[in-house]
Parts: structure tokens; sequence; C-alpha cells
């Protein structure tokens, strides 16, 4: 045992001691890190047009025509989409929708791997 006043040496390395010196310096850096590595993803999903599953939440009519929202799992991103009689009509709330992210498509199925009923196949 050690007497009083003394202490143990520790092992460089061990990451028990710090002097506190470089802590701010090595938040931000862990933190642009992972900003960064988001931001790459991002990237990736937009240039690949990506597509992110998403549910019809409604449907309605209005001077542009006949619409259904399309909101997404993820970011719950919301999006407006016109559709012709026959198909608006077959599309209800609730279906399944892969929403691309870039170009802002949808395709519409009756569930998940279920019949697809926009855009017509």
């Amino acid at each position: 045992m050690a007497a009083r006043g003394e202490s143990f040496p520790v092992p460089y390395g061990w990451g028990l001691v710090r002097s506190g010196r470089d802590s701010g310096a090595s938040t931000l850096l862990i933190v642009a890190a992972i900003a960064g590595a988001l931001a790459a993803i991002a990237l990736l999903f937009y240039a690949a047009d990506y597509g992110l599953e998403a549910t019809i939440t409604s449907k309605g009519n209005d001077g542009g025509g006949r619409f259904v929202i399309a909101t997404t799992d993820i970011g719950s991103i919301d999006s407006k989409h016109y559709l012709p009689l026959v198909q608006w009509t077959t599309i209800q709330p609730g279906n399944y929708v892969v929403y691309h992210v870039r170009s802002g498509g949808i395709e519409v199925y009756s569930e998940e791997g279920g019949k697809q009923l926009w855009p017509p196949a």
C-alpha cells in the first residue's frame, strides 16, 4: 500500500487520467466527424435517388386535381402527388409507398411486397 501522499504509477494509454488540455478540441473533432459522415450518407442517398419507405396518409381534391399525400417513415417528409382518376380511386390511406429522395417520385403498392398501384406497370 502506498504511503499517504504517494500515488501509484498509471501506465500511459490506460485512459484513466486525462490532462483535459485537448478535451475541447477532441470533442469538436468528434462532432465534426459525425456531422461529416451524416452529410456524406445524405449526399449518397440523394445521388442514388434512394427510396424511403412511406405511407399514403391522406387524399383529396383541389384546383389542381386529385392528389394523395405520402409521408415518409423516417423524417416525416410529406409530399403531394397528383394522380389520374382511375389510380386515385384505387389508392387508399395506409397503402405502402416508396418515395424517391432526388426525383420526388413515388411508387405506391397495396401493401409492402404487394401489387403495384402507381405508376401503372
